[in-house]
């Protein structure tokens, strides 16, 4: 049963794409809901950095089955309740309503940013939002591992 995160808890979004940052932050991209309607994320609260990038070379492993040149190239961390406040409310005050929830689905800690409003234009303002208050890590590859 999925556990809903309110609180500050620290979520990870893993960025698999080199379009989804820059040397200094992460593009609102990386927060693209796409087809199912949801971001996938790592509730990465209590865990320490090595265990994290552990986290993220596994689902680097799942992903390289479908595409083996994919690459890891840093993650974007935020607080769950830093997003939720922010985006609570469109810019014209209608209530949007997203939902952060933990789901261990395909992986321990997996969860999924979800109830994404159906209007293009604020789905890119609820982007540019989430993206804005991501603290940016990029990941050092290991030239063993490719």
């Amino acid at each position: 049963m999925p556990r809903e995160i309110v609180g500050p808890e620290r979520i990870s979004r893993f960025l698999f794409s080199s379009g989804e940052l820059t040397r200094a932050f992460v593009k609102p991209r990386a927060f693209d809901p796409g087809r199912y309607n949801e971001v996938s994320i790592c509730c990465s609260e209590g865990l320490s950095e090595d265990e994290i990038w552990r986290i993220a070379q596994s689902v680097l492993q799942e992903k390289r089955i479908h595409n083996r040149n994919i690459r890891l190239h840093g993650r974007g961390d935020f607080l769950a309740s830093e997003v939720l406040q922010a985006t609570s409310q469109s810019p014209g005050g209608v209530p949007i309503g997203l939902r952060v929830e933990q789901d261990d689905m395909g992986w321990i800690r997996h969860g999924g940013i979800k109830n994404w409003p159906e209007d293009a234009e604020l789905r890119a303002w609820v982007q540019q939002t989430i993206a804005s208050k991501c603290n940016l890590f990029r990941y050092q590859h290991d030239t063993r591992q490719g």
